[in-house]
């Protein structure tokens, strides 16, 4: 019997969010000795587990016989959690508020701000969630922030920027006529698009395209400022001490935004679908203006997040927070 099964969903629509996320937890369990199986739902995510020394395999098969499982993914998971229960398997479940969690052992909200809604609060005995239950990769632990950042603006939205924002930013920063060094870091499901973005790119006065899987964590040591959309992402820039702008893809996101307005440690800079090619121009000309005050303190206890899902998998006694 495995230790641990763990599922991510992915594919050019969905992005690699859930897939590093769930990879990072899996490395982490590899160090503790647990013997693994990943699922994933494309041959890229695929690829990406094996890489690591971590089997996985496509999803649409029988669950294994297993003692854990991580499922993570917004989808509804009700099926597959009940033939895990079936095999007495403890389940974790990711970020996920369809009625499937009521299948689950464990809920997991990672996140800088964790937000209980009225079933987490009368579930709390199952709920384990805020900034200590992120996932951070090792590359990005082990990183410190460069001593010169020389990068000005970096600028990344995820594996697969179903909404092209990455076009619509450098279409403002064009007319702006941006005077800043760029990075623009291509996803992993960007590839078709390379070839319009490094135009756009071109446009500018500095600026560089970065390919997909060159490691993101020595481009946020080095840079001052980023632009990019709810994600893991974002947890990345709160360890290293980054500040971002939150260009946000779906009006649903728009509480988050609120939180982040208030709370920080970044700053939303709007929900791209309610946002014209003109209001985005007018709020990015005013947030690169403060590029220069801007700065933010590290969210240190984001490295132990890894550490703990691990253990809680694992059955292991967790670390007080």
């Amino acid at each position: 019997m495995l230790d641990c099964f763990l599922a991510a969903a992915s594919g050019p629509d969905v992005g690699m969010g859930h897939v590093m996320r769930s990879l990072s937890v899996a490395r982490q369990l590899k160090g503790l000795g647990a013997s693994l199986l990943g699922e994933v739902g494309d041959e890229r995510a695929q690829e990406l587990f094996r890489a690591h020394g971590i089997e996985a395999r496509l999803a649409g098969q029988a669950m294994p016989a297993c003692k854990s499982a991580w499922l993570d993914g917004f989808r509804d998971w009700s099926g597959e959690m009940r033939e895990l229960r079936s095999k007495g398997t403890r389940i974790a479940l990711v970020e996920n508020r369809l009625p499937c969690r009521e299948l689950a052992h464990w809920i997991i909200q990672p996140s800088l701000h964790h937000v209980p809604d009225d079933w987490e609060r009368d579930h709390a005995d199952r709920v384990f969630g805020g900034r200590a239950w992120v996932p951070l990769t090792p590359e990005v632990i082990a990183a410190e922030p460069a001593n010169v950042r020389d990068v000005d603006l970096l600028i990344t939205f995820g594996g697969a920027d179903p909404g092209h924002l990455t076009e619509r930013l450098l279409d403002a920063l064009i007319e702006l006529e941006c005077p800043l060094r760029v990075c623009i870091v291509m996803g992993w499901h960007m590839g078709a698009r390379s070839e319009s973005i490094g135009a756009r790119l071109g446009r500018l006065k500095t600026g560089q395209l970065i390919p997909s899987g060159g490691g993101l964590a020595p481009w946020i040591a080095r840079s001052k400022f980023a632009v990019t959309a709810l994600g893991t992402t974002l947890y990345e820039f709160a360890y290293l001490g980054l500040p971002a702008l939150i260009l946000a893809n779906y009006d649903k996101d728009q509480p988050a935004l609120d939180y982040y307005a208030e709370f920080g440690p970044h700053r939303p800079l709007g929900v791209a679908s309610a946002m014209s090619a003109s209001d985005l121009k007018r709020k990015l000309r005013g947030e690169l203006s403060r590029l220069e005050e801007t700065q933010t303190e590290r969210v240190l206890e984001l490295a132990q997040g890894s550490t703990q899902l691990a253990r809680l998998l694992m059955g292991m006694q967790l670390q007080p927070e």
